[in-house]
C-alpha cells in the first residue's frame, strides 16, 4: 500500500503486530545462554557482512538508510569484542588497544552524520569518511577473525586431530587418504568453466577417504550487482601500501557478459602521486542449479547447505552459497 497507493492507512495492525513479535523475540533472545566458542565468531562475521553488502550503499539503495544498519552492525560486533576484551588483554594487550582504537574511530565518524531522528541520508557521506569506514571495517573483520585463535577455543585433543594441508589441486600430494577438502574463498569462480570446477571437485574426490567430506563456498549470480553503472566507482577503501608504507586509496568498477555468464571486476589502486595499478578478474558466475549438476557429476553427495556461514537456511534470493557435501 505504501507504494501503490502511497499511504499507510489501514496497515495499523499489521504495525501493532510486527512490534509484539519484535518485543517478543527480544524477551526470548535475553533468555537464552550464549558460551564464548559459539559468539566469537559474530564479532567478525558481523564487520564481513557490512564489507560484503553494506559499505557499497546497494543494499539500502532505495531508502538510503545504511548508516542505521552500520551502527547495528558495528554494536554487535564490539558488544562481543567487550564481553570477550578482559579474556584476550591478559595474553594480547596491544590486539586490544589495536581493536579498540578502530572501533572508537569508527564511532566518532558514524556520530558525525547522526541526528535527532537516528542518521543523515548514506549519499552524504563524504568520499574520504566512506573510505574510513571501508577501510576500518576490513581491518576490523581481518583482525576479529584471530579472535577464536586468541580465546584457543580450539581443545588441545582437536588440535593434536587436524593437519591442514595447503596446495593447488593440479599438484598437491596429501600422502594417503584425508578427511575433509576446504575449497573456500569463491575460488570456483576463478575456474574458466564448468568443466574446470568439475575437474577440482574430482582431484578433491580423490584425496578423500570414504565418505570424506568437501566443503566450499561461492557467490550466485546478483542481477542487481550486475547493473550498475561500469564507469562508477564501488568499494572505496584507504589503506597503506604493504610494500612502501605509503598510503593509498582503491576502488572497483565492473560489468557483466551475460552470454558468457562472466562478472568483469576492475581493481584500481592509486598511489598518493596519482600512478594507477589496475587489475582485472573474469569471474565465471554459476546459478544453483548448475552447482548442485556439478557437484552431482564429480561423485559429491550434498549434506548441508545454507546462505551463509552461519548456517542460516538456503532461499531463492540467497546471494551467497555455502555447501557440505560428502563422497558417495
Amino acid at each position: 500500500m505504501l507504494w501503490e497507493q502511497n499511504t499507510t492507512e489501514g496497515l495499523e495492525g499489521y504495525a501493532d503486530q510486527l512490534q509484539a513479535d519484535v518485543n517478543e523475540l527480544n524477551a526470548r533472545i535475553a533468555k537464552l545462554t550464549f558460551p564464548p566458542e559459539v559468539v566469537v565468531g559474530g564479532a567478525a562475521a558481523l564487520m564481513e557482512e557490512v564489507a560484503a553488502t553494506k559499505i557499497s550503499g546497494e543494499e539500502d539503495r532505495y531508502s538510503r538508510t545504511d548508516l542505521w544498519d552500520f551502527q547495528a552492525n558495528f554494536d554487535g560486533s564490539e558488544k562481543i569484542f567487550e564481553l570477550l576484551k578482559p579474556i584476550v588483554e591478559k595474553q594480547d594487550p596491544a590486539f586490544v588497544k589495536k581493536v579498540q582504537g578502530n572501533f572508537d574511530e569508527v564511532d566518532a565518524t558514524l556520530a558525525k552524520y547522526k541526528t535527532a531522528h537516528g542518521f543523515e541520508s548514506y549519499e552524504k557521506l563524504t568520499d574520504s569518511d566512506r573510505a574510513l569506514l571501508a577501510s576500518r571495517v576490513n581491518t576490523l573483520a581481518e583482525d576479529l577473525s584471530t579472535l577464536r585463535g586468541k580465546l584457543g577455543a580450539e581443545s588441545d585433543e582437536v588440535r593434536s586431530r587436524v593437519a591442514l594441508l595447503e596446495g593447488d589441486y593440479e599438484t598437491l600430494e596429501p600422502g594417503g587418504p584425508i578427511g575433509a577438502v576446504l575449497w573456500p574463498f569463491n575460488a570456483m569462480h576463478h575456474c574458466a568453466g564448468p568443466d574446470a570446477v568439475v575437474a577440482v571437485l574430482r582431484a578433491a574426490l580423490g584425496w578423500v577417504k570414504p565418505r570424506g567430506l568437501l566443503a566450499l563456498d561461492c557467490y550466485l549470480p546478483d542481477l542487481d550487482l550486475y547493473d550498475r553503472d561500469p564507469e562508477a566507482r564501488f568499494e572505496p577503501r584507504a589503506f597503506r601500501d604493504p610494500r612502501s608504507g605509503q598510503p593509498m586509496e582503491s576502488w572497483e568498477q565492473g560489468w557483466w557478459d551475460a552470454d558468457a555468464h562472466v562478472h568483469h571486476v576492475l581493481y584500481v589502486y592509486r598511489h598518493p602521486d596519482g600512478r594507477e595499478e589496475r587489475t582485472r578478474l573474469q569471474l565465471r558466475m554459476y546459478p544453483l542449479a548448475e552447482v548442485r549438476r556439478m557437484l552431482a557429476v564429480a561423485g559429491w553427495e550434498l549434506e548441508h547447505e545454507s546462505r551463509d556461514f552461519s548456517g542460516a537456511p538456503l532461499e531463492e534470493d540467497a546471494l551467497k552459497y555455502v555447501a557440505i557435501a560428502r563422497r558417495r
